[in-house]
């Protein structure tokens, strides 16, 4: 079974202002439902440098596919 959705990427923050990037829709994905998916940013990422990169990734990037063998 495969599963293929679009997604965000949107930043968010931890406590501590600490930034990460959530992969918004991802839970759209059946086996995924309730679930948050984001991608852990190297220690000292600025809230700008993490927005680039979310841009970036949202130029690059149509969707996430999940398949379960």
């Amino acid at each position: 079974m495969t599963e293929c959705v679009g997604i965000r990427f949107a930043v968010k923050e931890h406590a501590g202002r600490e930034p990460w990037i959530a992969l918004e829709g991802a839970d759209a994905v059946t086996a995924l439902a309730r679930t948050v998916l984001g991608l852990k940013l190297t220690p000292g990422t600025t809230i700008e440098e993490a927005e680039r990169i979310a841009k970036e990734l949202q130029k690059q990037i149509s969707g996430l596919t999940f398949a379960r063998r």
